[in-house]
């Protein structure tokens, strides 16, 4: 099929002139509505017309390299350079003369090909025609551009869970004194530290980033059914694998101006079917997943201790809290958070689950499904903002929790119990049990408790369970000491 250089309509000219946007009333999904603000930085890695721009990439770095390698292609470096102009100066309207050749063909990889001829044309370089898209399949396109979407759009989530992490650190260091009752089962248990809870969630956190950022990207290029089958019968002498490890660093690194930290790198699978078997793709969506389960464990968290009165808001001034009781400060930014992680994950669950399966050498059910990659990474961006705004708000309330800490001696319990049974007590625990469980506990009455414990225990035992008071009883609190060490 021959497709002629830029012929458009009345009505095309008229779409390419208007200045693109996204009435954001009218948008289907709330993250391109709503939450525009908050995914602007994924707009040009995930939109399609970001896909459509790596697509262009792909097939302009594998040209170029072609003429690199095969002697009667040849291109000088101004050749070369001139091609690579393509991607660089591309717009919007190059995308909408892309989508306007797809309507034709029906074929979004071909539309590529066929407007990198029409650009051919216009630098009369058409005798480069024949090479384009030569011996290649697809999905050894889609493979480089998907990967180039991935690798360039998480990173400003990335950014945004690193400020997560930070907010959280600084929160453990101011607090790590700040005396507050622990529960388990939702009852009291012991004291703990503010600080100390929220460095639970730090290194949690630290792990799961960590643990992201040197998973690699995968991608393929092996053409049809992944053996280079077109390539050896037509160029038995060149060594396919080196020339595939060439373009494989050259894809990952064709933006030179974009300095991404070295983390997530491309990973080329060897052994493939048509496509790659995306296996390395579910693995990255688990673990944004469990980064995800973290967050939300935390946002619920945080909830609680709000709910409960340990941690007050910061009054925002013109705020609507309710429309009926205007007393009311809710803990939206928390709440909106757990929302949008939990739809986060069941895009990250649905990409893990479905990408990894293709009938034989490969069916097309992937293909729709990866034009969705970015939506766990959007949503997931969205609580994130929340989360950070709502951290913001946050104020321990150190003198309640203190008090509370206070009103429970009951949590003495482990401690005196312990002490007990290191001096040899017999039925230490049982006979704590009979003083505190489902009784009105004081201080006065555990210590008479423990003078009941002359002959039984050692004078410093006794003397240490006299001084013992709830809000001492704190175990090592050395969780860190420096904001490095966070």
């Amino acid at each position: 099929m021959t497709i002629q250089p830029k012929k458009y309509t009345i009505e095309s000219k008229q779409i390419l002139n208007k200045k693109i946007m996204i009435d954001t009333l009218l948008a289907i999904s709330p993250i391109d509505g709503r939450y525009a603000n908050s995914t602007k930085p994924l707009q040009q890695h995930f939109s399609e017309k970001g896909l459509i721009h790596n697509r262009i990439v792909t097939e302009i770095e594998y040209l170029v390299l072609l003429g690199e390698t095969i002697p009667k292609i040849s291109l000088s470096f101004k050749d070369a350079e001139k091609l690579r102009d393509i991607y660089r100066n591309f717009t919007t309207k190059d995308a909408q003369r892309v989508k306007e050749i797809e309507k034709e063909t029906e074929h979004d990889v071909k539309a590529i090909e066929y407007f990198i001829r029409e650009k051919l044309c216009e630098y009369d370089m058409q005798g480069l025609e024949p090479q384009i898209h030569f011996g290649l399949t697809s999905e050894d396109v889609n493979c480089f551009s998907y990967a180039s979407c991935l690798q360039h759009g998480i990173y400003p989530w990335l950014i945004l869970v690193h400020k997560v992490i930070t907010i959280l650190g600084a929160l453990a260091l101011e607090h790590k004194e700040t005396i507050m009752l622990g529960r388990t089962h939702g009852q009291p248990a012991l004291a703990t530290t503010f600080g100390k809870e929220m460095m639970v969630f730090v290194e949690r956190l630290k792990g799961e980033f960590a643990t992201l950022q040197k998973l690699p990207i995968p991608v393929k290029f092996g053409g049809a059914v992944g053996t280079l089958a077109a390539h050896y019968i037509s160029y038995s002498n060149i060594n396919w694998e080196k020339f595939a490890t060439t373009l494989t660093n050259r894809i990952e690194k064709y933006d030179e101006q974009e300095h991404l930290p070295d983390m997530m790198k491309f990973k080329r699978i060897t052994v493939t079917t048509q496509i790659e078997p995306h296996d390395g793709y579910a693995a990255i969506m688990d673990n944004i997943r469990r980064i995800n389960t973290i967050m939300l464990d935390f946002v619920k968290d945080m909830w609680t201790y709000i709910m409960l009165g340990m941690v007050g808001q910061k009054l925002k001034k013109g705020e609507v809290g309710s429309s009926t009781m205007p007393q009311k400060i809710n803990p939206i930014k928390f709440e909106n958070a757990e929302g949008n992680l939990g739809i986060s994950s069941i895009f990250c669950d649905m990409l893990s689950n479905k990408l990894p399966i293709s009938r034989l050498q490969r069916d097309l059910t992937d293909s729709t499904v990866m034009r969705n990659l970015g939506m766990p990474i959007a949503y997931s961006m969205v609580a994130c903002d929340s989360l950070i705004k709502g951290l913001q708000r946050i104020e321990p309330n150190k003198a309640y929790m203190l008090a509370e800490v206070r009103a429970h001696p009951e949590i003495l319990g482990e401690a005196i119990q312990t002490l007990l049974r290191k001096d040899g007590v017999k039925d230490s625990y049982e006979k704590v049990k009979e003083l505190l469980r489902g009784n009105e506990v004081t201080l006065p009455k555990i210590h008479s408790f423990i003078q009941t414990l002359d002959g039984q225990v050692s004078d410093k035992t006794k003397k240490i369970l006299l001084n013992l008071t709830p809000e001492s009883y704190l175990g090592n609190l050395n969780f860190a000491k420096t904001k490095e060490e966070v």
